[in-house]
């Protein structure tokens, strides 16, 4: 994490220790420091996320949320981060899915989103397109044994 001196202090913003206190590497946040809107977007995201600390696995998944939602999707935030805080959204592969939806979807208002959105449906839509993955994982893996059996 980069520090500031002042008169011989070392000063190291909230968000910085945020991000530490969610178990991002000093790395990552130094190359985060780099990019001015991923870190206003980090910031947003951990607004958003209303918490102060969390295992490593959840704020990797906060850090993804700020680092690939496209821009134009930032009524979406919300959402994503609200089902990550809750262990709705858990794995890389949930998130991966739920931002593949979110895309396919198209930018609509947050309002119409939550009017059509139930938890039930985005978990339904979370599991198939997992499906869907694992399928097409499948048959890939299937292609390439069976190439190789030839």
């Amino acid at each position: 994490v980069s520090t500031q001196s002042t008169w011989g202090y070392q000063m190291i913003s909230d968000l910085e220790k945020k991000l530490v206190a969610i178990g991002l590497a000093d790395g990552v946040i130094k190359s985060a420091q780099k990019n001015k809107s991923l870190m206003e977007r980090l910031k947003k995201v951990m607004e958003l996320a209303k918490i102060e600390s969390c295992p490593k696995p959840k704020g990797a998944l906060l850090y993804k949320i700020a680092s690939k939602v496209p821009a134009g999707f930032d009524h979406r935030l919300d959402l994503l981060v609200s089902y990550v805080v809750a262990d709705k959204i858990n794995t890389d592969l949930q998130l991966e899915a739920a931002l593949a939806y979110i895309k396919t979807i198209g930018a609509v208002s947050y309002t119409h989103l939550r009017a059509h959105e139930t938890e039930a449906d985005l978990v339904c839509r979370l599991l198939l397109e997992k499906k869907k993955l694992q399928r097409l994982f499948n048959h890939q893996t299937f292609k390439i044994i069976s190439f190789y059996q030839l």
